[in-house]
């Protein structure tokens, strides 16, 4: 059985952090702020060539964690400019990665590889999901430091990096909010790993589970008959599995 004793973490630092941060991107409480085009736009590349961009930002609401922005935007060059609401993080700056999420394995001597997920209730959906172990990313931290920080934190496990990806978007009609996923191989029989400690704030609501690697699509479908609500990053891997094993000539180039 995981501990769920808390222990301090630097949670309340990142706290600290995230109003700074805070007051940097946003206007005054309740009142609509208008961003500089070239800050908007600093989001990223607009890419394809078309001359779509965001030509203004205005915040309409704010709390300490969202903003409810209305964005002035055009399809192309000399086309007439168009309105788009969307939801922000204040945690982050236009352009910087907002979280990641951590896709950690864990492997045993004589055991499956399992892959380590995390259970917690989440208002916006009204039941509990199923997810990977993530959390916000701090200013000067990289995706992989973050990773590794938020494993610890979540878990009590240590793990080594395997590697990283992209920026991704999370539902982009909605929300920029993006992250990185980090890849993490946990050694099951390391000393370090035979009594984990949760140290999160929020430990005590947060349940870990273990799902078999090599059967995840069924193991998610499961999941989700149980009521749980699957998150899409896992979803996406499932698919790519399931994918692979209907067209694995196509897959390998053959």
């Amino acid at each position: 059985m995981m501990s769920t004793d808390r222990a301090p973490c630097g949670s309340r630092r990142r706290l600290h952090l995230h109003r700074e941060r805070q007051q940097q991107t946003r206007g005054v409480h309740g009142r609509a702020s208008v961003r500089n085009p070239a800050a908007v736009n600093s989001r990223g590349d607009c890419g394809g060539g078309s001359g779509a961009r965001v030509l203004s930002e205005t915040e309409l609401a704010a709390t300490r964690w969202l903003r409810f922005v209305d964005l002035q935007y055009v399809r192309g060059e000399g086309q007439q400019p168009r309105t788009w609401q969307a939801c922000q993080r204040s945690t982050t700056k236009p352009g910087t990665i907002d979280a990641v999420a951590v896709f950690s394995v864990i492997t045993r001597a004589g055991r499956e590889p399992q892959l380590l997920v995390v259970k917690q209730f989440r208002p916006p959906v009204g039941r509990h999901t199923l997810e990977l172990p993530a959390g916000l990313i701090d200013a000067g931290e990289s995706p992989e430091v973050a990773g590794l920080r938020e494993l610890k934190e979540e878990t009590g496990l240590t793990a080594q990096l395997l590697g990283s990806t992209g920026r991704q978007f999370l539902s982009p009609g909605l929300t920029g909010e993006n992250i990185v996923t980090v890849f993490a191989q946990i050694d099951g029989d390391a000393p370090e790993n035979q009594d984990p400690v949760q140290c999160a704030d929020d430990a005590g609501a947060i349940q870990i589970d273990m799902l078999p690697l090599r059967s995840l699509p069924e193991a998610l479908a499961e999941q989700e008959v149980a009521g749980f609500a699957v998150w899409v990053g896992l979803w996406a891997v499932a698919q790519g599995m399931r994918l692979s094993s209907l067209m694995p000539g196509v897959l390998a180039g053959e």
